[in-house]
C-alpha cells in the first residue's frame, strides 16, 4: 500500500479500534441498566451521545479520505474487488473486523433494549397505586391527596 490508500487504511484502522470502544460501552450500558444504578445509567449514556457525536466526525473524515484513495462512494466489498491483489488481504481482515464488531454493537444494544421494554412491560402491570408518588409533611410522613394524585404543600390545608 502506498500514499493515500495506506492513509485510508491506517484511519480505518482507528475506527476500528473506535468501534471496539463503543461496544464495549454498548456492554457498559447493559451491566448499568441490569444493576439499575441511575448513576452509572447517567454515565453510560452521556458516553454513548459522545460516542455518536464522535462516529459522525468519524464518517465525514472517512468519506474524505476514501474519496481521496480514488474509492469514492463504494461499499467495503465493492473497494476490496477494486484493490490490487497485494492490498486485499489485509483489506479484508478490517473488512470482517468491522462486521464483527457491528454484530456485536447490535446485539448488546438488542439485549439492552429488550431488558428495558420488558421492564417497563412490567411497570404496566402493576397496580396504579404502587407507582403513586408521594409527598413528606415537614413532620416526615407520607401524604397522598384525592384520586390518587400525590398531594403538594401548596394543596395542603393549613
Amino acid at each position: 500500500m502506498v500514499g493515500e490508500l495506506e492513509l485510508f487504511y491506517r484511519f480505518m484502522c482507528q475506527y476500528a479500534d473506535f468501534l471496539d470502544e463503543m461496544a464495549a460501552a454498548e456492554d457498559r450500558k447493559y451491566q448499568a441498566l441490569i444493576c439499575a444504578d441511575p448513576h452509572r445509567m447517567d454515565k453510560a449514556i452521556a458516553e454513548m451521545q459522545a460516542n455518536i457525536m464522535r462516529l459522525d466526525k468519524l464518517e465525514v473524515q472517512r468519506q474524505q479520505l476514501q474519496a481521496e484513495a480514488g474509492l469514492g462512494d463504494l461499499s467495503f466489498r465493492e473497494m476490496i474487488d477494486q484493490l490490487k491483489a497485494e492490498d486485499k488481504p489485509a483489506f479484508k481482515v478490517l473488512f470482517e473486523r468491522f462486521s464483527r464488531t457491528a454484530e456485536m454493537i447490535q446485539q448488546s444494544n438488542a439485549k439492552s433494549m429488550s431488558y428495558a421494554e420488558m421492564n417497563l412491560s412490567l411497570s404496566d402491570m402493576l397496580p396504579k397505586d404502587a407507582l403513586q408518588e408521594t409527598t413528606y409533611t415537614s413532620a416526615g410522613s407520607k401524604t397522598t391527596g384525592e384520586g390518587g394524585q400525590a398531594g403538594s404543600v401548596f394543596e395542603t390545608k393549613i
